[in-house]
């Protein structure tokens, strides 16, 4: 049992997540491991591309109106922490389709791996 997560509610829906995630890809043809490591590099482009965006534009607002500081703070940090944790989901639900369906020596083989 796990003491975050006592009813395994979060592991339930990652599980959904990642299914659906395997479905959208499965239907959009992607069957080569390196276009899904291009797929990994697209991700984590876009993540960093959203958080120098984001950062600059709070601080820009911060400046132009002051009396909201405050605010866009907190928006700005949340925005943030958003973007980075989408990225980093994203990340390793691919990482996992890639390793469970695209890797040659495991995508037919369905015994788990000996220690």
């Amino acid at each position: 049992m796990n003491i975050n997560d006592p009813f395994g509610r979060m592991d339930a829906r990652q599980e959904r997540d990642y299914q659906s995630l395997r479905h959208a890809l499965q239907q959009a043809g992607l069957s080569d491991p390196r276009q899904a490591a291009a797929q990994l590099d697209k991700i984590r482009k876009r993540g960093i591309i959203g958080v120098c965006v984001t950062i600059p534009l709070t601080l820009i607002l911060m400046l132009l109106i002051p009396e909201a500081r405050v605010v866009f703070i907190a928006l700005g940090a949340l925005l943030v922490l958003w973007i980075i944790n989408a990225t980093r989901k994203g990340q390793l639900y691919l990482q996992r389709y890639i390793n469970e369906e695209l890797t040659p020596a495991r995508a037919h083989d369905d015994t788990p791996p000996t220690p």
